[in-house]
């Protein structure tokens, strides 16, 4: 989880950074005293565990056979495969994060805005969160259509990532 005043981490400033860059993308101006929308984010890392099965494939056992058909008869009656289907258990662990911006309306008091980010984070990730956090906060805006002032779309520079994101109305 993000932190809270008086204490500001790394993670939380660049969060603060790469939505303030966003927002100013879209021609909003930060302010602290009285401003029209409040800004809200939340990014959790959670480690997570998820058990299933699958199939194993097929396995042919041979069968043989003597005496023919059903016993009758003598000799060699041959032999005939059959197969198997088995299940593995398959156990998968990995760490998900999770970003959440809502933009809220002061005046109203209600959330006006909210996308979400959701992603397995990979050990490569971890090791530079700031990148990170700009993908994320990138692709949860990718999604915000409007621009301050107007309720047209805007057309805002497509990051390097091809992340998705989901909204909220």
């Amino acid at each position: 989880r993000t932190d809270s005043e008086p204490y500001s981490s790394l993670d939380t400033q660049h969060l603060k950074d790469a939505i303030g860059r966003r927002m100013q993308q879209r021609d909003y101006v930060y302010r602290e005293e009285m401003p029209d929308l409040l800004v809200n984010f939340d990014f959790v890392l959670e480690d997570r565990t998820e058990v299933g099965t699958v199939p194993a494939g097929p396995v042919f056992m041979p069968y043989f056979f003597y005496g023919g058909w059903g016993g009758r008869g003598g000799g060699f009656g041959g032999f005939y495969y059959n197969t198997w289907m088995g299940y593995d258990t398959v156990v998968d662990q990995y760490t998900r994060g999770t970003l959440t911006v809502d933009l809220i309306d002061r005046r109203a008091q209600k959330s006006v805005w909210q996308g979400v980010w959701i992603r397995r984070i990979e050990e490569e990730a971890r090791k530079n969160p700031a990148a990170t956090i700009e993908t994320a906060v990138g692709a949860v805006f990718a999604r915000y259509p409007y621009r301050a002032g107007s309720n047209l779309p805007v057309a805002v520079p497509s990051s390097s990532s091809q992340e998705k994101a989901v909204e909220r109305k």
